[in-house]
């Protein structure tokens, strides 16, 4: 009985571990059925939006089939590009014409401006004034830099005050006597 009892206890150990590994795999399993069902879902919508993709392309491609309409819209594009070249053209070249215009009557108006004597002289009296502006430059500079190398503004101030500390002490002195 005893040996009965040991074997029963071991097939109950096997049958209960065999039903936690099959318990496991049920679980695997199940996860993989969820996942299945996930990516079904997911190709059902990829799948529409390959049939929308479709359906747009093959309407698209219904526009080629008429060759001769893709080909009068070519002749139309071709036509309005042509003519809007030619146009661009001739508003370049009277764009150009206007400036040659403006340059020579501007060329003119400084030869002539050049070859007047006020002008001749404002430029010499220019001229002059820029030199004598440096040189005020340069005076002021040197004049700045020995100022500063006597700097006589510190040192009267410090006169004043010995003065004054001198002068208030006579003052005590002369009180006290």
């Amino acid at each position: 009985m005893r040996g009965e009892l040991e074997y029963k206890k071991t097939q109950v150990g096997h049958a209960t571990a065999t039903s936690a590994r099959l318990e496991e795999e049920k679980a695997l399993r199940q996860a993989e059925l969820e996942k299945i069902g996930t990516l079904e879902e997911k190709i059902a919508t990829e799948l529409a939006e390959l049939e929308k993709k479709a359906v747009a392309l093959n309407a698209e491609m219904k526009g080629f089939d008429d060759v001769d309409g893709l080909r009068a819209d070519a002749e139309k594009t071709k036509a309005r590009l042509e003519r809007e070249r030619v146009s661009y053209g001739q508003r370049e070249a009277a764009t150009r014409e206007l400036v040659d215009a403006k340059v020579k009557a501007h060329d003119a108006k400084r030869e002539q401006l050049r070859s007047n004597a006020a002008y001749k002289e404002l430029e010499k009296l220019e001229v002059k004034m820029r030199v004598l502006e440096q040189g005020n430059h340069g005076m002021r500079e040197y004049v700045d830099a020995r100022e500063a190398e006597s700097d006589v503004g510190t040192l009267m101030h410090s006169v004043d005050e010995v003065y004054d500390e001198l002068n208030a002490l006579l003052q005590k002195k002369a009180a006290y006597a």
